[in-house]
C-alpha cells in the first residue's frame, strides 16, 4: 500500500471536501440541538441524588465526547465562515481546556462555546424550547420518581433552622430550588406576550420554593422575576423612550455593585449590621468566601478545589471539616482561575451589551437576576444557564421589550 499516496489524499483532497460539503453544513444545527438536549439532560440527573446511588463512572468520559464533538462542529462552522473565525474558535478552545486542566472546570466551555461559534445557524426560540421543557420535564419526573421511592435518599434529610428542607430526588434542595428558578427564567424569555396566567405560574414556583427547598436566593430571584412580569403587563401598551446609554449605566452599576458589595462584606466591617440581619446561610457564603482566599489566594489559570458539603456530612463526615465555597465571585478567582474569571466576566458583560441593543429586556433582566444570584450559588457556570448567552448570534430573538 502507498502510504505516501494515500496520506496525500487525506490531507490535500478528502479534508477540504469534507470542511467543504454544503450538505453537512445544513445538518449542523440539528446535530447541535440533538447534542445540547443530551448534555443538558446529563446535567439534569447530575443534580438528583442519582449519582449517590449509582457509580456514573462513564458521566465525565461522555460528557467530554460530547464537548469534543461540538468543537469540531464548531471548527466545520467557523472554517466556513472565515480562516481567522477557526483560529479563534481553536484558541478559545485551548484557553477553556486549560482552564479545565488546572481548575477542573469546563465553565468557558460549557456557557460560552456555542453562543459563540454555533449559534449563527440556531434558532433561539427553538434552543429556549429545548432548555425549558427539558428542565421542566427533568424536574416533574425526578419528584415523581422520589415520591414512588425510587432514587436513593439522604437517611437524615436536610434541615435549616429545624424545619425540614425537601429535596425532592436532587441532590441538595438548592438544586430543586435551581429547577424551579430555571424553569421561571425560561419561562420569562418563552413568553412573548406576558399575561396572567404566567404570573401566576411564576408565583406559584415562587412559593413552592420558599415552603419545600426553602432555597431563599432562588425564591427572590422568581419573586424579583414576577415583579418584572406584572410590569410588563402594566406597561405593555406604553412606550418610553429611554436612552440606551442610561439603562447600559444601570445594568453594568449594578453588576459593579454586586461584585464590589461583595468583597466589601467579606473583607470589611462596613456591611457588618447587614450581614447579622441576613440569614446564616447567606452571611457565610462571604466568610467562607474570604476563608478560601487567605487559604489559597487567586490563581491564575486554577487550582485543586475539595468541598466538604452537606451530602458529606450527611454520609459520615465530621461536621467541624464543611467548608464550600458558594459564592461565585469568590469561586472562579480561587479555584478557577483569575484569567479564566476576566474571560467569562468580559462575555457576561458582552451578553448585557447585545441584550440592551437588541431590545431583549427580558434577557437584560435574567442576566442582572444571574449576577445577583452569584452572590450565593456558583451554580450559574453549570451548563443549565447556557440559554442566557445565545443571544449573541442567534437567528431569531424571543421575548422583546
Amino acid at each position: 500500500m502507498n502510504y505516501k499516496l494515500m496520506n496525500s489524499f487525506v490531507k490535500n483532497t478528502f479534508i477540504p471536501n469534507l470542511l467543504n460539503l454544503r450538505w453537512f453544513l445544513n445538518y449542523i444545527p440539528l446535530i447541535t440541538y440533538v447534542i445540547l438536549a443530551v448534555f443538558i439532560s446529563l446535567f439534569i440527573v447530575n443534580r438528583t441524588t442519582i449519582p449517590d446511588g449509582y457509580n456514573l463512572y462513564w458521566f465525565g468520559p461522555f460528557t467530554k465526547k460530547l464537548r469534543i464533538t461540538l468543537f469540531i462542529l464548531g471548527l466545520i462552522s467557523c472554517y466556513s465562515e472565515s480562516k481567522m473565525k477557526l483560529i479563534i474558535c481553536f484558541c478559545y478552545y485551548i484557553l477553556s481546556y486549560e482552564t479545565y486542566k488546572h481548575g477542573h472546570s469546563w465553565v468557558l466551555f460549557d456557557l460560552f462555546f456555542v453562543p459563540l461559534f454555533l449559534s449563527k445557524n440556531l434558532n433561539l426560540s427553538i434552543v429556549i424550547n429545548i432548555f425549558f421543557y427539558l428542565i421542566l420535564i427533568g424536574t416533574i419526573v425526578t419528584i415523581t420518581l422520589d415520591l414512588f421511592d425510587f432514587l436513593p435518599k439522604f437517611p437524615s434529610g436536610f434541615f435549616k433552622e429545624h424545619q425540614i428542607r425537601y429535596n425532592l430526588g436532587f441532590s441538595h434542595p438548592n438544586s430543586l430550588g435551581l429547577m424551579f428558578m430555571l424553569i421561571s427564567m425560561l419561562l420569562v424569555l418563552k413568553v412573548k406576550k406576558m399575561n396572567f396566567w404566567c404570573v401566576l405560574v411564576l408565583a406559584i414556583l415562587c412559593s413552592l420554593c420558599v415552603i419545600l427547598p426553602k432555597s431563599y436566593s432562588s425564591a427572590a430571584i422568581i419573586f424579583f422575576l414576577t415583579l418584572f412580569s406584572v410590569c410588563k403587563i402594566i406597561f405593555q401598551n406604553f412606550s418610553f423612550d429611554v436612552s440606551r446609554r442610561i439603562i447600559y449605566f444601570f445594568a453594568f452599576g449594578v453588576l459593579a455593585c454586586v461584585i464590589i458589595g461583595t468583597y466589601v462584606a467579606a473583607f470589611t466591617d462596613v456591611l457588618k449590621d447587614l450581614l447579622t440581619n441576613l440569614p446564616q446561610s447567606l452571611s457565610c457564603r462571604f466568610d467562607f468566601g474570604a476563608k478560601a482566599f487567605y487559604q489559597f489566594g487567586f490563581s491564575v489559570f486554577g487550582q485543586e478545589y475539595n468541598p466538604v458539603g452537606t451530602g458529606a456530612i450527611l454520609k459520615g463526615a465530621d461536621p467541624s471539616t464543611y467548608f464550600v465555597v458558594d459564592c461565585l465571585y469568590f469561586f472562579l478567582p480561587v479555584f478557577v482561575g483569575i484569567v479564566p474569571s476576566l474571560v467569562y466576566l468580559f462575555l457576561f458583560c458582552r451578553g448585557v451589551w447585545i441584550s440592551v441593543n437588541r431590545g431583549n429586556y427580558a434577557l437584560l433582566f435574567i442576566l442582572i437576576m444571574i449576577s445577583v444570584y452569584s452572590v450565593s450559588e456558583y451554580l450559574v457556570i453549570f451548563p443549565l444557564f447556557m440559554f442566557a448567552y445565545f443571544d449573541y448570534n442567534a437567528k431569531i430573538s424571543v421575548s422583546q421589550n
